[in-house]
């Protein structure tokens, strides 16, 4: 593949100081939920790895992006979200160009033993998700 099917023909000169919007989405926290478990072992940088209210603004600043850069976590719908605020601010002209993702890791079980609890997952599917 050519730079420009992976990169829309856009440099990262380009790019930088441009009043581009990042919106970025996370739900669940298993790594770093994990790393607390011990805490005469946290890492040194463990807020600021792990901080998903971070994830958006550490996009904006490595790249020099301008416009709006905003966190979402609205549980299973954060990504749509995300997708959501990038357009509107397209739509409003709030930016010229936007940058959404989302990202979910599922390290533990502790999240599927919660909703199996609330009847959102049965024993039967969590015993499935936790041996694979």
């Amino acid at each position: 593949m050519g730079a420009d099917k992976t990169t829309a023909g856009i440099t990262l000169q380009d790019v930088a100081g441009s009043n581009t919007s990042v919106f970025a989405g996370s739900f669940f926290r298993d790594y770093h939920e994990s790393l607390v478990r011990d805490p005469d072992a946290l890492p040194r940088f463990l807020l600021m790895g792990t901080g998903a209210a971070m994830a958006s603004n550490r996009l904006s600043h490595f790249f020099d992006l301008r416009g709006p850069s905003m966190s979402v976590d609205t549980g299973c719908s954060t990504t749509l979200t995300a997708l959501h605020q990038g357009c509107q601010t397209l739509r409003t002209g709030e930016s010229n160009m936007a940058i959404v993702g989302g990202a979910n890791l599922m390290f533990n079980p502790d999240m599927f033993l919660a909703m199996s609890s609330m009847t959102r997952v049965s024993r039967f599917k969590l015993y499935q998700l936790v041996i694979c």
